[in-house]
């Protein structure tokens, strides 16, 4: 940009046009290039910059992005994964993706027009794998019902017993983000019980078991024991 420059008519210095409807912007790129003391990446201008840094090539200015994403991704869970999936940030992508999906209902309905600005293929993804989790889910509650007045069901071995015992507390009937968790300790109860729960709700259950090995922490709660553990989905 800078070699192709031409002077202007009126002066003997190599004249850029920037095609930018402000100055403020503009500012923000020179602040942090220049080391202005005064200036520092936050949320009132980490778009604009970023924008700036993909579109003049200015690596440094897209890694300090990502670095104060890494950091503050949790204030801004959504607005976070547009830039990381925008801008290719993949460790960001991965870790807001995991409060994403503990709570999709409530990011697409009360920020829709935000949501929208993911890609279709983010948006694939999220859904996807919420709903899997979801539909299995609703499947458990299904043949729970179905089988729950059968002879081979009123075992203390049968599956709905053991879900209705002083053992653990869940509600089959309440397909929320809570259960995300709720279910993670469910799971590794039900796997430690050396009772032989019915074999269509065992099947069932393998499936989540497997579905489950997928869960991790966040990132920055790897080394906490009683953090909690997320779905996510990652950059290919």
């Amino acid at each position: 940009m800078f070699a192709y420059a031409k002077p202007s008519s009126n002066e003997n210095l190599p004249t850029i046009k920037l095609d930018e409807n402000s100055i403020k912007p503009f500012e923000y790129l020179i602040s942090f290039i220049y080391h202005d003391k005064n200036f520092k990446i936050t949320w009132n201008c980490v778009e604009e910059i970023s924008r700036l840094g993909d579109k003049y090539e200015v690596d440094i200015v897209l890694k300090a992005v990502e670095t104060f994403l890494e950091l503050h991704f949790v204030e801004k869970p959504l607005f976070s994964i547009i830039l990381a999936d925008q801008y290719r940030f993949k460790k960001v992508y991965k870790e807001t993706s995991k409060l994403i999906l503990d709570d999709l209902p409530k990011y697409k309905s009360k920020n829709d027009e935000l949501f929208q600005k993911l890609s279709t293929n983010t948006r694939s993804l999220l859904l996807e794998k919420y709903l899997d989790y979801h539909l299995l889910w609703s499947e458990l509650l299904l043949v729970s019902r179905s089988y729950k007045k059968l002879p081979c069901c009123l075992k203390n071995t049968c599956f709905v017993n053991y879900i209705n015992n002083d053992f653990i507390s869940i509600d089959l009937s309440q397909s929320q983000s809570t259960s995300f968790h709720y279910f993670k300790d469910f799971i590794k109860n039900f796997i430690s019980n050396k009772s032989v729960p019915c074999r269509i709700h065992y099947n069932i259950m393998m499936e989540l078991c497997g579905f489950f090995q997928k869960f991790e922490r966040l990132e920055r709660d790897k080394n906490i024991d009683s953090a909690n553990s997320y779905s996510f989905i990652e950059m290919k």
